[in-house]
């Protein structure tokens, strides 16, 4: 059930959400629509937001990367950047900063997930399912990964 609100309680509306989790200016429009309250009054709301700190697509952005780091690869962090509707310049300047060498964590993650206990004696149908995998997590040279753990 979908309830509209009046463009005067749009403020409170925006800093309700914000108070439980971030979003994207993107998000924040979106869900107005969907309160059937768009135009100037969204746009005011949301340059006051942005002017009081509540609200920044670079700061999010950087943010969900940090937290993705550890186990996902750039491109499956790219692809969760585009869902929350993070313009593409922001989005590239985040992937810059993100590299996608193996981590302990995705090394420890796979070697549990494929009982991995010498990488150098590694049955050629796991190698590739862990390859796959680590493509599916947005790594773009899961090979360079396995390799450098079996140094």
């Amino acid at each position: 059930m979908t309830y509209h609100i009046s463009s005067s309680n749009i403020k409170q509306y925006f800093l309700n959400l914000l108070s439980k989790k971030d979003y994207s200016v993107a998000q924040l429009i979106s869900k107005a629509q969907l309160k059937g309250v768009s135009g100037s009054e969204v746009k005011e709301v949301i340059a006051w937001l942005e002017e009081h700190g509540y609200v920044d697509d670079r700061r999010f952005a950087h943010q969900m990367a940090d937290f993705y780091k550890p186990t996902k690869g750039s491109r499956w962090i790219q692809m969760k950047l585009k869902q929350k509707m993070i313009p593409d310049h922001i989005i590239d300047e985040v992937i810059n900063t993100v590299d996608d060498t193996a981590s302990d964590q995705i090394k420890k993650k796979v070697e549990d997930k494929y009982n991995v206990k010498d990488w150098n004696s590694l049955d050629l149908k796991v190698l590739n399912k862990i390859l796959n995998y680590l493509a599916r997590q947005g790594y773009t040279k899961p090979y360079d990964m396995i390799t450098e753990w079996k140094n």
